[in-house]
């Protein structure tokens, strides 16, 4: 009996690899600067989303990932606005409220026909209200969530 040879390394994990190490570098040096650091998670996942076998299928994915996290993160910014204007801070009420928030979330992909980002859309809008609602400063997360998934995209079409 034979042992099956393992298939090498390919140049996709390499590219992963190297793509979640420049996002980590970026992290770093945005942590010297005073726009905010950000988080490093979000900026490797949306650079291994965009990071894809042929580049069209890349910038397609670069596309509905930008689309999502606008409408996410505009979405987010607006709850965060609300909740804070109406003086909800129960946690069961703004989970109450940000489920219900995923409806017109989702709504607004369609209208936009941008259909295959409303998953972004979700992510983005919950990573806010859902994490955040209940921060001091929950708009500079709003912003940093925004800056890094626009830095990354870029790493993952890199």
């Amino acid at each position: 009996m034979t042992a099956k040879a393992l298939p090498p390394i390919g140049g996709r994990i390499i590219k992963s690899s190297v793509s979640v190490a420049l996002c980590m570098v970026i992290y770093l040096v945005r942590t010297k600067l005073p726009v905010g650091n950000g988080i490093p998670f979000y900026s490797a996942l949306a650079a291994l989303w965009c990071l894809q076998p042929y580049h069209d299928t890349a910038r397609i994915n670069a596309g509905q990932r930008t689309a999502g996290t606008v409408v996410g993160a505009l979405f987010g910014l607006w709850f965060l606005v609300i909740l804070r204007a109406a003086g909800i801070y129960k946690p069961a009420a703004v989970y109450l409220i940000a489920s219900a928030v995923v409806i017109p979330v989702i709504y607004l992909t369609v209208l936009l026909k941008k259909q295959n980002a409303a998953f972004f859309s979700c992510v983005v809008f919950l990573s806010i209200a859902l994490t955040h609602s209940f921060d001091d400063d929950p708009y500079t997360f709003v912003l940093n969530r925004v800056l890094d998934t626009f830095i990354d995209i870029g790493v993952g079409l890199l």
